[in-house]
């Protein structure tokens, strides 16, 4: 009997331990769950120095990757062939998603990254892949020659832009921007060299700047009488009257998103020229009862252009009457104090009410539409917003009587 009573009491025991055990192993649950790549977003927190639509315009060909969240990668595609749903192991994971690598600098190539939150994949169950925000990486160089410099400039005339081993050579016409590999230091030196003939002289000038990953240096070439140039304002050309202005822009909080099903987002940041309650592109009836403009340069305004032209010559003729023998106009710098009045009279923005403005700027035409009114034919309005770096914007507002 005791040696029946010892049995039980061993197998009990192995029953006992096999079932710890066997508790302990389903405390560690193995199996595969999915994520839904299909539903995952790309935002972009890179205004003002690159717009959202620009960020986007390559994400078909961003590369995706999967990692567990020790950073073991899984799993790669393009943004356009990603599959739509995708098994894993459970475990916590996490998305990178990148723009295509360049080599060296190039221009108009910005690289933009970002990551997602740690997801979650549990056994049998789909998670949503949740939203990947990307900011730019590079440094973005921009070289402005102003058109009052541009007469001066001889054809040899170039800023080369070093940062580290890359190299960009900006001619006087050059209006893209420059996108450079960051160093891993805090800050990145990039130097600027102004070389060739400037008003007959040829005497380079340098100057170093340190920036920061994610952010655009902006160097402006202004042409001054050399008596006026301060040397304490930026570097200097005395012999040429050239002037340098400088300015370093970070990043700011606009967030907008794509899926791989959705459209290109809109701009944001550069000049633009709207009309209030109508379709600027298309052509307006003469009876209209009020014509409105937004005019926006959210970097600071500083020229609104503006020709008034028609098929009716005799409209024309009035035109320049009106406005002393023009029909050609800036809103910002009338030609005469004459000019300015009649401007204002006609309720258009002047002067100060244009220069440096960031906000709208309201371009109310409707105290023309009745003058306009009496004489048949098509009439348009060319319109042309400059910022204080140049960038533009240009619309034509058309008038049919």
């Amino acid at each position: 009997m005791r040696k029946l009573m010892l049995k039980f009491a061993v197998l009990l025991s192995m029953v006992m331990l096999y079932a710890c055990h066997n508790e302990d192993m389903n405390l560690k649950v193995k199996g595969n769950g999915e994520v839904r790549l299909s539903t995952m977003k790309l935002t972009y927190n890179t205004e003002p120095l690159v717009t959202e639509s620009r960020a986007s315009q390559d994400a078909a060909d961003y590369i995706v990757s999967i990692y567990k969240n020790d950073n073991t990668f899984v799993k790669e595609w393009k943004y356009s062939e990603m599959p739509e749903v995708f098994s894993l192991e459970v475990g916590k994971y996490k998305i990178q998603a990148h723009s295509p690598i360049v080599e060296g600098a190039q221009f108009d190539a910005p690289y933009c990254s970002g990551e997602s939150e740690v997801f979650e994949i549990k056994k049998d169950v789909i998670v949503d892949a949740g939203t990947v925000e990307c900011t730019l990486k590079s440094i973005k160089v921009t070289i402005i020659f102003s058109e009052d410099l541009k007469p001066y400039l001889g054809d040899d005339v170039k800023a080369i832009v070093k940062v580290g081993e890359e190299t960009l050579e900006f001619t006087k016409d050059e209006t893209r921007s420059g996108f450079f590999h960051a160093s891993k230091e805090e800050q990145t030196a990039v130097d600027v060299t102004l070389t060739g003939t400037i008003d007959g002289d040829n005497t380079p000038l340098h100057k170093s700047y340190p920036v920061s990953e994610g952010t655009e240096l902006k160097v402006t070439y202004n042409w001054e009488s050399a008596s006026t140039v301060d040397p304490g304002q930026g570097g200097s050309l005395p012999a040429a009257g050239i002037t340098v202005k400088e300015t370093v822009l970070e990043l700011k909080s606009i967030e907008g998103s794509i899926t791989p099903e959705d459209e290109e987002i809109a701009d944001f940041g550069l000049p633009s020229i709207e009309g209030v309650g109508f379709n600027i592109k298309e052509t307006l009836p003469s009876d209209m009862s009020e014509v409105k403009i937004n005019l926006k340069a959210p970097d600071g305004m500083a020229h609104v252009y503006v020709t008034i032209n028609s098929s009716n010559t005799q409209f024309v003729d009035v035109v320049k009457g009106m406005f002393g023998g023009t029909n050609s106009f800036d809103l910002a710098y009338p030609a005469s104090e004459e000019q300015k009045n009649i401007l204002k009279e006609l309720g258009f923005p002047v002067g100060e009410d244009i220069i440096g403005q960031t906000g709208i700027v309201l371009f109310d035409i409707t105290n023309f539409m009745e003058p306009l009114a009496v004489f048949p034919g098509t009439h348009t309005f060319d319109i042309e917003v400059v910022d204080k770096y140049e960038e533009k914007a240009k619309e034509t507002l058309t008038i049919v009587k």
